[in-house]
């Protein structure tokens, strides 16, 4: 709705595209969060797995989605490889699959939290 307002209605699909960014971003701050974990549990090769995990699914969704739906596509491949190399590669090694089910809780808590409050106010 800003968008078009600031930049006019060539931009205005624009809108979609950085809506679909912002869910990347969630991923961006978890792999910034994972990466100390893996310093300190001398882990840094996941790290490496982890950048190359994401450049490759990058690339591989950019050639298959961007013909069809252009930028939004562009943005679901972003979408996806983020969430592919800093959520799901670290549920395929025994050594990493601790921090995954932080992540997992962590995604999960703010539903419980308001349940578990919701319930303590009945």
């Amino acid at each position: 709705m800003l968008i078009p307002i600031l930049f006019g209605e060539a931009y205005s699909e624009s809108a979609s595209i950085l809506t679909i960014h912002i869910w990347a971003g969630l991923f961006v701050v978890m792999s910034a969060l994972v990466s100390k974990w893996l310093i300190a549990e001398h882990l840094l090769k996941f790290s490496l797995v982890s950048h190359g995990t994401v450049a490759v699914i990058n690339v591989a969704a950019n050639y298959f989605l961007i013909p069809s739906f252009g930028g939004i596509g562009a943005a679901y491949a972003t979408v996806l490889s983020y969430a592919s190399a800093s959520y799901v590669t670290f549920w395929l090694h025994p050594s990493t699959i601790p921090i995954a089910k932080v992540m997992t809780r962590s995604f999960i808590l703010p539903f419980t939290f308001g349940q578990r409050y919701w319930n303590l106010l009945r």
